[in-house]
């Protein structure tokens, strides 16, 4: 289901990809036996749906997925950056600051997530 949403997503279909991520997690949380092998792939799935929900517009629901990945493990920077991401398409100045400093501290050398930082210090400045 994971590689049938990454096909849909390749070729554009967000909401295709959207629902074969929805249906993988459904899957992965019938799973009866928990392991770091399982909770791997839900995180790999849940990034994967915040990138969809992002590009969608579905913000909120990027909050939500990129914050259950990490609650599974709190050093995915992609996971910030993405939060970090709808936090300021929401206007919400203060979180993506938040958010991108710590990508920044977990990934202090990638110069993508210094610019961002910088981008949503102008955004709040303009916003407000």
């Amino acid at each position: 289901m994971k590689d049938d949403g990454n096909v849909r997503f390749k070729a554009q279909k967000y909401k295709e990809a959207e629902g074969f991520y929805r249906d993988a997690l459904a899957h992965l949380d019938t799973v009866k036996n928990d392991n770091k092998e399982l909770q791997d792939l839900k995180k790999t799935i849940l990034l994967n749906l915040s990138v969809v929900t992002n590009n969608t517009g579905d913000y909120k629901e990027t909050l939500i997925n990129c914050s259950k990945a990490l609650d599974i493990d709190n050093k995915v920077v992609k996971a910030y950056y993405l939060r970090s991401t709808a936090n300021m398409k929401l206007h919400a100045y203060d979180e993506a600051i938040s958010d991108i400093k710590e990508a920044i501290k977990l990934s202090p050398n990638d110069k993508k997530l210094r610019e961002e930082f910088e981008a949503i210090k102008k955004a709040r400045t303009e916003y407000n």
